[in-house]
């Protein structure tokens, strides 16, 4: 049952990259961006917000994905969590909660 969850959780989470590709990709360039001036000495608070702001964007097409995939069983909502953790590691998920 849960190899099916876990299937089924990074299936749709695939499906909605898919759908809204430049979400997900401007949020990881952005990212990267702000962690390379901040390793390099050069952190910019400017890159650092608009890498927030994607990320944020990002985040909220995930979570009312997990809202509708879990439909109330904790269980679908922990697995979609570590799925969304694994795909999109930039994100910086932070567990949804129950």
């Amino acid at each position: 049952m849960y190899e099916e969850y876990r299937a089924g959780a990074e299936r749709v989470i695939l499906e909605c990259h898919e759908r809204n590709p430049a979400v997900f990709e401007r949020a990881q360039r952005l990212s990267e961006r702000a962690e390379r001036l901040f390793r390099s000495g050069t952190p910019s608070e400017s890159a650092s917000n608009r890498a927030v702001r994607a990320r944020e964007d990002a985040l909220e097409a995930l979570f009312e994905l997990r809202a509708s995939f879990s439909a109330g069983i904790p269980e679908k909502a922990r697995i979609f969590d570590e799925e969304a953790r694994r795909i999109y590691p930039f994100l910086e998920l932070p567990g949804f909660g129950p």
